[in-house]
């Protein structure tokens, strides 16, 4: 489900500090349903789920936010897959203090906890729930998980930026950091379930690794409306053109505002 995570990578689109409720262009209980697949064939399907109140930790008010990716059809009957990622993120800043990963591939199963200390600057990572042996970085600047700068992204306004705009973004994924070249691409009409709508196009620069061959090769359009949720992304991979289609939506804030 690795296309579900490129997916969230391209949300950190010039991310900023913003803190005024009335920018925010989500709401509690936002649900959006995705659809995974390869070249014609369907793989699979996800949702994002932002909880519908608001849940106490660390004393502060957070959002929960999930995602939930799954084989699903003919392809779920040979590879059974179900990945969820996870956090807890402040309302105040949309900063992440606890994240959480549950890994079903096959017979490959994988837990892991992120706890975040922005107060001494540290992360701590627990791995399969073996407590004694947790792992710690300090990172060298305010850092976002994937699921709290997918919250943060959308409390600005993507309409101010130019094509050829770009930003570096400062991101963690997999006991990894990352600075990824974000560049926006312009804004174009796409073919949706929900009709031809307006959307930002998004080049990412993700650093070629063992699941891009090469530098770059993730495209994303984001709705041109005041919701700014993800339409469509698309990835060239090790074994070829993958995609991930929004399919769903409920609890928009912005109910349906799309923009055709």
């Amino acid at each position: 489900m690795v296309l579900i995570v490129a997916l969230i990578l391209s949300l950190n689109l010039f991310a900023q500090n913003k803190k005024e409720e009335a920018t925010h262009s989500f709401k509690m209980g936002e649900e959006l349903e995705f659809k995974l697949g390869y070249g014609w064939f369907t793989l699979g399907k996800a949702t994002a789920n932002i909880g519908e109140s608001p849940v106490e930790y660390s004393r502060e008010d957070c959002y929960k936010v999930e995602i939930v990716g799954r084989t699903d059809g003919f392809i779920g009957l040979f590879a059974h897959v179900k990945d969820t990622w996870g956090a807890l993120v402040a309302q105040n800043q949309l900063k992440p203090l606890y994240a959480y990963q549950d890994i079903e591939e096959g017979k490959y199963t994988r837990q892991e906890k992120t706890f975040f200390d922005h107060s001494e600057g540290k992360i701590r990572i627990i791995k399969n729930n073996e407590e004694k042996d947790p792992k710690e970085f300090e990172p060298s600047k305010n850092v976002h998980d994937i699921l709290s700068a997918y919250l943060k992204v959308r409390t600005i306004d993507l309409s101010r930026f130019k094509k050829g705009d770009t930003t570096l973004v400062y991101t963690y994924y997999d006991n990894a950091f990352y600075d990824l070249v974000l560049k926006h691409d312009g804004i174009e009409k796409i073919k949706t379930p929900f009709g031809k709508i307006m959307a930002h196009r998004v080049l990412i620069i993700i650093p070629k690794n063992d699941v891009f061959p090469e530098e770059g090769g993730v495209i994303a359009w984001v709705s041109a409306d005041k919701n700014q949720i993800p339409l469509k992304v698309e990835a060239k991979m090790f074994f070829g053109k993958a995609f991930c289609d929004l399919i769903g939506y409920k609890n928009l804030r912005y109910n349906s505002d799309f923009i055709n």
